[in-house]
């Protein structure tokens, strides 16, 4: 694994490229980075060690543009700030990402993943993009109740349909990011 690339004093760094844009929810929200208690932030900095001593690849949390403090701040935040647990996350993150071959995925395109035209699923497991919220995130739809599985088996396999769930969720976080980025910031 590649060292992590980031630095226990960046926080002006962070401050300045990542701010919580006023309205935002987490503007003034205990647990997010500008507003931590001094535990929450002697668990982020013990985390950050962890992470630097232990070389994690960063690009193996999180497929996005995200300072690593940050991606490390969400896995701590789920975890209700318990450093044990969320080190357990990581590394099962971790292994399952490089199981699963995450990056080779993201090099695909649905057609290639599937080994079926993306036409030819969205008529047994219709699903798609249809619009914005209120604040400009993308809103996804996906119709299970039409899924057709036995029929979706004849020209796909499971594990592809898996693949193609992998390669959907990362591509709509991205995109997220970059219209929330635009969103706030334009």
């Amino acid at each position: 694994m590649s060292e992590a690339s980031f630095s226990l004093q960046d926080h002006d760094m962070i401050t300045e490229l990542y701010p919580y844009p006023k309205g935002n929810s987490n503007y003034d929200g205990k647990g997010y980075y500008h507003h931590l208690s001094n535990e929450q932030s002697a668990a982020l900095t013990y985390l950050q060690r962890y992470a630097i001593d232990n070389r994690i690849d960063m690009s193996l949390l999180s497929s996005y543009a995200l300072h690593p403090s940050l991606i490390l701040l969400r896995y701590l935040r789920a975890n209700n700030f318990d450093v044990d647990k969320s080190i357990t996350i990581i590394q099962n993150n971790i292994e399952w990402r490089i199981k699963m071959n995450v990056p080779k995925i993201l090099q695909l395109n649905p057609d290639q993943i599937l080994g079926c035209s993306l036409n030819k699923l969205t008529q047994m497991y219709p699903h798609w993009h249809c619009g914005y919220d209120r604040i400009g995130r993308p809103v996804l739809y996906k119709q299970y109740g039409k899924f057709d599985a036995t029929t979706l088996k004849s020209f796909t396999s499971l594990d592809s349909l898996r693949k193609y769930h992998i390669w959907e969720q990362v591509i709509f976080c991205i995109v997220i990011i970059s219209l929330s980025y635009h969103y706030y910031y334009t």
